[in-house]
């Protein structure tokens, strides 16, 4: 719903489609997460239920029903099948912060309803989204339950490696040249563009300076810290993988195959560039004997 070249719908107008099919199985949504010129109405639109009279148009986009990650909750109880490509551009010029949909320090709105629904679920997926650690576990205090997901087999969340409320998840690397810039984005050819076309870039993406390669550790760390306390809650997961949809490429998957349960960090340059803390490792660790009976086998590759 919602694909590229087509008439844009507004998220929670999708989730109205599929609440009306109470048989729904298998369920994937294509949306936009972008919102260039109005990061706030990007977090209405993702986050929150507008006021009963508003009325707002930015382009395709009209808001007049409550907003997507509220929306979820109302999804057919049949569906066990989630994929939701729900794309987020990043700057083009990495100076600039990416926009922020919660402030630092309160839940995602959108992270914690998918992990609410997914209880359900036997696949989830996820490609191209921004998604906070509590996709996985609640923040402190946020739900009196610890969630529990007895059906669910396979994870696979390709993401933006940005934070909700704004934070990358790479640094520049002192030590390392700024690379030349490859992308097919609008920094790449602004310059060329005539002055009408020019007024319409968002002055993030006028230049192209693509220099983030570092892990900021202390947040994929709390990433997979979160992702190893679910896992622990998901008695039937034999894969998840979560793959940063974003260059510089890295990737983590655990799988189980004939009782073996195996973690595989991959990285684009130097397969041990990220460096797992011993929280994350002890808590895959207890996965891995909880799921197969043995302890993990850890692995570092290249992408």
């Amino acid at each position: 719903m919602g694909a590229m070249g087509h008439r844009k719908l507004e998220p929670a107008s999708s989730s109205l489609i599929a609440s009306k099919l109470p048989r729904l199985h298998d369920l994937y949504l294509t949306l936009d997460d972008t919102c260039k010129w109005d990061p706030q109405l990007r977090e209405r639109r993702r986050n929150s239920m507008p006021d009963t009279d508003s009325r707002m148009m930015l382009g395709y986009i009209l808001i007049i029903h409550k907003e997507f990650a509220d929306s979820i909750q109302s999804l057919p109880l049949a569906i066990r099948d989630l994929t939701l490509d729900f794309a987020y551009s990043t700057p083009e010029d990495e100076n600039y912060p990416p926009a922020a949909s919660t402030v630092e320090g309160n839940t995602d709105p959108l992270s914690s309803r998918l992990r609410e629904f997914s209880q359900q679920l036997t696949v989830i997926g996820g490609n191209q989204c921004v998604l906070g650690k509590e996709l996985f576990w609640p923040l402190n205090g946020d739900t009196p339950e610890p969630p529990f997901w007895p059906h669910l087999t396979g994870v696979s969340v390709d993401y933006i490696p940005v934070t909700p409320c704004g934070k990358w998840m790479f640094e520049q690397d002192d030590d390392a040249e700024e690379p030349d810039c490859d992308s097919d984005g609008l920094g790449s050819y602004y310059d060329d563009m005539d002055d009408t076309d020019q007024d319409w870039v968002s002055p993030e993406d006028r230049n192209c300076r693509l220099f983030r390669t570092k892990f900021v550790h202390e947040l994929f760390n709390q990433y997979y810290l979160s992702a190893g306390k679910a896992a622990l809650r998901m008695p039937k997961l034999d894969s998840m993988l979560l793959d940063v949809s974003h260059r510089p490429q890295h990737r983590f998957w655990y799988q189980v195959e004939n009782e073996v349960a195996k973690v595989t960090w991959s990285s684009e340059d130097d397969p041990k560039a990220f460096e797992p803390s011993d929280e994350v490792l002890q808590i895959w660790n207890q996965v891995a004997l909880k799921h197969s009976g043995h302890g993990l086998e850890v692995e570092f590759e290249l992408c």
